[in-house]
């Protein structure tokens, strides 16, 4: 169903990684993130010790 949005954009969005507004950079996020596929959408990657 589509909502308006591109798929993957709410998780650029909600990381911080826009180009520009409403320009999602969905390249950072594919090299960036992890595919969650249990909570079926993208990951943040956390480094050691980032307690986010």
């Amino acid at each position: 169903m589509w909502t308006g949005r591109w798929p993957s954009e709410a998780e650029c969005a909600e990381f911080g990684w826009m180009l520009g507004p409403g320009l999602p950079d969905f390249n950072r996020l594919l090299t960036t993130a992890t595919w969650d596929p249990v909570a079926y959408r993208w990951a943040r990657p956390t480094a050691e010790g980032d307690t986010r």
